[in-house]
């Protein structure tokens, strides 16, 4: 049991590299997601559930352990990266499912812009995802702000696939 919530926490081992350890756990959300992609709506979203209610557990277990130390981040500890599977997976999925995009259309805007938003809230704990930071604690907090960030980055990302096609055509006219 010890090394398996070593293993799932850290990302195989992802979790342990120096620097970017989140922007690799959250790679690791790429494969997976297209592994998922194709699933309808409901079963991916249930999958998504029981994916995020493993890696609360999973973070949960690491933390009571005491299996990683973080002196900067003492509550969330930079080696455990399922969270940033998670909140990429509900990134990614809110693009592929609400914003009607299929796998077929490409991987730029089902994968890069998603990743790329996410990243950027994850990191820069902004607006919902800070506070979701600083209410909750232990695994929940370490998966739940992941989660906000994956929503809130789903949603803007929608929002730029829609948006920069429209201001790109009307850059030629100016």
């Amino acid at each position: 049991m010890f090394l398996a919530i070593r293993l799932l926490a850290s990302g195989f081992g992802l979790g342990y590299t120096p620097i970017l350890s989140g922007t690799l756990g959250t790679l690791l959300g790429v494969p997976i997601f297209w592994a998922l992609a194709r699933l309808n709506v409901g079963f991916y979203f249930l999958t998504l559930l029981a994916f995020t209610a493993l890696s609360i557990f999973v973070s949960d277990r690491a933390l009571s352990l005491s299996l990683y130390k973080d002196n900067k981040k003492e509550g969330d500890p930079s080696q455990i990266v399922i969270d940033e599977v998670a909140g990429f997976l509900w990134a990614a999925g809110i693009v592929r499912y609400a914003g009607f995009w299929k796998p077929s259309e490409g991987f730029f805007w089902l994968v890069v812009i998603p990743f790329v938003f996410f990243r950027i809230l994850d990191a820069s704990k902004w607006w919902i995802v800070g506070r979701v930071e600083r209410r909750y604690h232990g695994g929940i907090g370490i998966v739940l702000d992941d989660v906000a960030a994956g929503i809130l980055a789903g949603f803007l990302s929608i929002l730029f696939c829609i948006v920069y096609p429209l201001i790109a055509t009307l850059i030629p006219l100016l």
